[in-house]
């Protein structure tokens, strides 16, 4: 998940699913078992927010009255099991067109 430091609100990889949980949205993209699917969370400010997956937009929220303020990445392991090859973190957005490139398998 991609977090604060109260874990709220929140955004999420499950083994099945991406998407925005706590009491940050609901949205979500179901994603390909047993396959390598690249992924990117974009905050593009605060209150919006976009999933990308294997090259395209998948999945977007807006949440009007609760601001995220991501600083954390934490990783579990009690949805079973991942094959993470690479995490990156970067300090500002990326563009559409670069997320999309970033995901392209």
């Amino acid at each position: 998940s991609l977090t604060d430091a109260d874990e709220q609100p929140r955004t999420y990889l499950y083994n099945t699913t991406a998407g925005w949980a706590g009491s940050w949205g609901g949205s979500s993209y179901n994603l390909p078992l047993r396959s390598n699917t690249k992924v990117a969370w974009r905050l593009n400010d605060s209150r919006n927010g976009n999933i990308f997956a294997d090259g395209a937009l998948r999945a977007t929220i807006s949440n009007q009255s609760v601001d995220m303020t991501a600083d954390r990445i934490i990783i579990r392991g009690q949805q079973g099991v991942w094959r993470l090859k690479q995490i990156i973190l970067f300090p500002t957005a990326l563009t559409d067109q670069e997320v999309i490139d970033l995901t392209t398998i």
